[in-house]
C-alpha cells in the first residue's frame, strides 16, 4: 500500500520548494492541488516541470480537483469542457492518469434526490468522455457534509453506474464520509472501485460543530480509525492510493522542508497503523 500526502498539507510552499522538499523527505507520491498547478505554469514551461518532478523522483498521484462539476447548466457546458481540457493539460505534463472530482456544492435552493442523481451522472459522463479520450480516469469523491449534493459511497456509486462511464472510480475521503451514511463496511462493499482513499482523522465525532476543512486531523490522531477503513476497502479489492488530505494551520507556519519531514514521518505511521503494509 503506498501512503503520499495532498499538497494541502504544506500549502505555503510553491510548487518547486514543495516537491524539492517532498524529494529529500523521501515522499515519493504526491496529490497536487490545482491553483498550485495554475500558479507554476504562469513561469514554468511543461518541460521545466517534468524534470523537476523527475529531479526529485516524485509520482503524481492525482491531479485535484475538478470542482463542482454536477449541476453545471446546460448553457455552460462549453466552460465546463474548457475546465476539463486543462485537466487534461495538467495531466500529460505531471505523468497523472486520475482526476479527483467532488460532488457538487448546493449553490441556490436544493432539490430532490432523483434530479441531483440524473444530472451529475449526466455531467460525469460528459466529463469522463474528455478525460478518457485522453487515457485519464474520473475520481468521483461524495462529501457528507451540509453544503454539498451527494454524501455517501452508495449514492456516487449509483451516479457512477448511471453515467455508463468506464473510465471513472470512487475516491473515498474518510473525514468527508464518517459524518453521512458510509461506513468502513461501506468501504469493502465498493473496495474495487475505489482508486484513492484520502487518510485523515478527527478529534471529536460531533461532526455538527467541525468545519468541512480545518478541524481534520493526521491520521492516528483521532477518533476515526482510518486504517479500519482502508482495511475494509482492502478486503473489498481496493489497491489504489492513499493519500493524507489535511489543512493544517500549524504545519503552514513551518519552513517547507520541516514540514515534509513531519508529513513524512505522519505517513510512515500510518503505515504502522495499517500493519507495515505501507511502502
Amino acid at each position: 500500500m503506498r501512503v503520499g500526502i495532498n499538497q494541502s498539507c504544506i500549502m505555503q510552499a510553491r510548487m518547486e520548494e514543495f516537491l524539492r522538499a517532498c524529494g529529500n523527505a523521501e515522499i515519493a507520491e504526491v496529490e497536487l492541488r490545482v491553483p498550485k498547478l495554475q500558479e507554476v505554469h504562469y513561469h514554468l514551461d511543461a518541460a521545466a516541470i517534468k524534470d523537476l518532478l523527475d529531479q526529485n523522483r516524485m509520482i503524481v498521484t492525482a491531479i485535484n480537483s475538478l470542482e463542482d462539476f454536477g449541476l453545471v447548466p446546460d448553457g455552460n457546458m462549453p466552460i465546463l469542457r474548457r475546465e476539463v481540457e486543462t485537466m487534461v493539460d495538467f495531466c500529460r505534463t505531471c505523468g497523472c492518469g486520475l482526476v479527483v472530482a467532488p460532488v457538487a456544492r448546493w449553490f441556490e435552493e436544493r432539490t430532490d434526490r432523483g434530479w441531483i442523481t440524473e444530472t451529475t451522472a449526466k455531467r460525469l459522463r460528459y466529463i469522463a468522455d474528455i478525460l478518457g479520450d485522453a487515457g485519464i480516469e474520473v475520481g468521483l469523491e461524495p462529501i457528507a457534509f451540509e453544503s454539498f449534493t451527494v454524501w455517501s459511497l452508495e449514492h456516487a456509486a449509483e451516479i457512477k453506474e448511471l453515467s455508463g462511464a468506464k473510465n471513472v472510480s470512487l475516491v473515498a475521503d474518510v473525514y468527508n464520509l464518517a459524518r453521512g451514511e458510509s461506513t468502513p463496511t461501506s468501504m469493502q462493499r465498493f473496495g474495487s472501485e475505489i482508486s484513492m482513499i484520502h487518510v485523515n482523522d478527527s478529534p471529536s465525532d460531533d461532526f455538527g460543530s467541525l468545519d468541512l476543512v480545518h478541524d481534520r486531523t493526521f491520521p492516528g490522531e483521532g477518533v476515526l480509525r482510518p486504517e479500519e477503513w482502508v482495511q475494509q476497502a482492502q478486503a473489498g479489492g481496493f489497491a489504489g492510493w492513499c493519500s493524507i488530505e489535511i489543512f493544517p494551520e500549524a504545519v503552514w507556519s513551518l519552513e517547507t522542508s520541516e514540514a515534509a519531514r513531519l508529513c513524512a514521518s505522519k505517513c510512515d505511521r500510518f503505515g504502522q497503523l495499517l500493519g507495515g503494509q505501507a511502502q
